[in-house]
């Protein structure tokens, strides 16, 4: 069974389409800036609670961040 995972590219590209500052997105989320750049960089992964929140905020459909991302097997 395979899992999609998150496209954090598509995330970063969002948020510079719309100007929210990296900083702004760190606070909706409750998170450290460093927390932010490492998820946006890929070093971390994105929880799915923190994608929908900012799906929902952005008025973006959840599937913009996974479109592009690869899959993992669960096996």
């Amino acid at each position: 069974m395979a899992t999609k995972m998150i496209c954090y590219p598509a995330i970063e590209e969002r948020r510079s389409n719309l100007g929210v500052p990296k900083q702004r997105v760190a606070d909706y989320l409750d998170i450290s800036l460093s927390a932010l750049d490492n998820k946006l960089s890929g070093r971390n992964e994105f929880k799915f609670s923190e994608v929908a929140k900012l799906s929902e905020w952005w008025g973006t459909p959840i599937e913009t961040f996974t479109e592009g991302a690869y899959e993992l097997s669960a096996d």
